[in-house]
C-alpha cells in the first residue's frame, strides 16, 4: 500500500509540537547508539519488545492489552518503569509513536516507522521488521565480541607474563650477573634494558592511557575525532574489514526498512544517518542528500564515494532503474551479514594460533636471554 507522501508528512507535524522538533532533530543525530556511558535501551531489550507485541498483535490482541502483558513479565525496575509510562501513555489515548517519542530511549527512526506503521494499518509487519532489525545488531555485536574476546584475553595474559618477568624475574638476574662482573650477551642486555624502562616509566605509561581513553571520551562526538577514529579502525588488518561490513549491513537493513514502509527516498537517507552513527557513512549520505536534491540518482552518488564497493553500488543501480530497492538493500543486508559471520570466524581462528606463538617467542625470548651468561659462565669454567 502506497501512503501519499504529504499524508505523512502531515501527520509528523502533528505528531511533533513545535518545542518538540528541534529535540527530535537532535535525538536523531544522538540517541541511537550514544554509548556506555549514557544510559539507554539496550537492542536486546528491543528486540524483545517489538517481537513480543507483534506476536501479540498478530494473535489478534490489541495494543493496550499487549502492552500489559508485557510490562508485567519485565524483571529489570528501571525498563518497568519506562515501559510502564509508554503503556499508561498508550492506555490515556496517545498512539504507541506519540508514547515513544517521548522517552529518550527511543529514537526518530523507530517511532517514526510505527507511526507510519499506525497510519497504513500495516503496524504488526512494521513491528517484525523492527524486531528482526535490532536482532540483527545483537547477533553483530555478539559476533564481533565473540571474535576478539578470546585474542584480547590471550594478548592481555600474554602482556601480563611478560611484564611479570621483565618487573619480578629479570631483576633477579640482574643482580646474579653483575657480582659476575663480565660482559653480557646483546640478548640479556637487551631484556634488561626493557626491565629498566619499564620500571622507570610505568607511571607514566600509565598516565598517559588514563589521558588518552579520558581524551577519547570526552571527544567522543567531536566530528574531527570520530572521523580519524572510524578511519583508523577501518584501516586495521582485517578487524577494519569486519567492522565496514557490519556498518553496512545496517544501513542496509535500516534502508530496507524504510523503503519498504514506504519512506520518501530523501527521508529514510535522513533517518538512516541518526541510526548507523558512523562517519564515513553519515558524511556520504549529508552529500548524497544534495545530489539527490539537485536531480542525481542514489548510485551515482554512492559512486563516488570509496567506502561504498563497487558490487553494491551497480546492485543499487539495478535496483533504482526496476524500482525494487527494497529488495536489493534486503539482499545486500542478508550478504553483509553472512560476511560479518565468516570473517569473525576467521578472526578467531587465524588469531588464537598467532598469539599463541607471540606469547611463546617472547617468553622463550627472556628465558633464553636470562640463561645463556650462565650456559657460558659454565662453559668457561669447563
Amino acid at each position: 500500500m502506497q501512503i501519499p507522501v504529504d499524508k505523512i508528512k502531515n501527520k509528523q507535524e502533528k505528531l511533533l509540537e513545535p518545542k518538540e522538533k528541534t529535540a527530535t532533530a537532535n535525538k536523531v543525530l544522538v540517541d541511537f547508539d550514544v554509548g556506555i556511558f549514557k544510559h539507554s535501551i539496550s537492542n536486546k531489550t528491543k528486540e524483545e519488545f517489538y517481537g513480543e507485541l507483534f506476536m501479540m498483535l498478530s494473535a489478534g490482541m490489541d495494543i493496550r492489552s499487549s502492552l500489559d502483558i508485557y510490562v508485567g513479565d519485565i524483571a529489570s525496575k528501571k525498563n518497568k518503569a519506562l515501559f510502564t509510562r509508554i503503556k499508561e501513555a498508550v492506555i490515556t489515548g496517545s498512539p504507541l509513536s506519540k508514547a515513544l517519542m517521548n522517552e529518550a530511549g527511543f529514537s526518530a527512526y523507530e517511532y517514526q516507522n510505527i507511526l507510519i506503521g499506525e497510519e497504513s494499518g500495516n503496524l504488526v509487519n512494521v513491528l517484525n521488521q523492527l524486531a528482526k532489525y535490532f536482532k540483527t545488531k545483537t547477533e553483530q555485536r555478539r559476533q564481533i565480541i565473540g571474535a576478539l574476546s578470546y585474542p584480547i584475553l590471550v594478548l592481555v595474559t600474554s602482556l601480563g607474563a611478560v611484564g611479570f618477568m621483565l618487573q619480578v624475574v629479570v631483576p633477579m638476574f640482574e643482580d646474579v650477573f653483575k657480582r659476575f662482573g663480565s660482559d653480557l650477551p646483546w640478548m640479556t642486555k637487551t631484556v634488561i634494558r626493557m626491565a629498566d624502562a619499564m620500571s622507570n616509566y610505568f607511571m607514566f605509561i600509565l598516565l598517559l592511557l588514563v589521558i588518552i581513553l579520558t581524551t577519547a571520551h570526552v571527544l567522543r562526538n567531536n566530528i574531527l575525532f570520530r572521523k580519524y577514529r572510524s578511519q583508523l579502525v577501518i584501516g586495521l588488518p582485517f578487524f577494519g574489514d569486519i567492522v565496514k561490513s557490519a556498518m553496512l549491513a545496517r544501513f542496509a537493513s535500516a534502508m530496507h526498512l524504510l523503503i519498504s514502509s514506504k519512506y520518501p527516498l530523501l527521508q529514510s537517507l535522513v533517518l538512516v544517518k541518526g541510526m548507523v552513527q558512523f562517519y564515513p557513512i553519515e558524511a556520504s549520505l549529508d552529500r548524497a542528500e544534495g545530489g539527490i536534491l539537485a536531480g542525481n540518482s542514489l548510485h551515482s552518488m554512492f559512486h563516488k564515494e570509496s567506502f561504498y564497493p563497487k558490487k553494491m553500488v551497480a546492485l543499487i543501480k539495478m535496483g533504482e532503474e526496476v524500482n525494487k530497492l527494497d529488495i536489493v538493500f534486503s539482499q545486500l543486508r542478508d550478504q553483509y551479514d553472512a560476511e560479518v559471520k565468516y570473517r569473525s570466524s576467521l578472526l578467531t581462528n587465524v588469531l588464537e594460533p598467532v598469539l599463541i606463538i607471540f606469547i611463546g617467542a617472547a617468553v622463550g625470548f627472556i628465558l633464553i636471554s636470562m640463561y645463556l651468561p650462565l650456559f657460558e659462565l659454565s662453559s668457561g669454567l669447563k
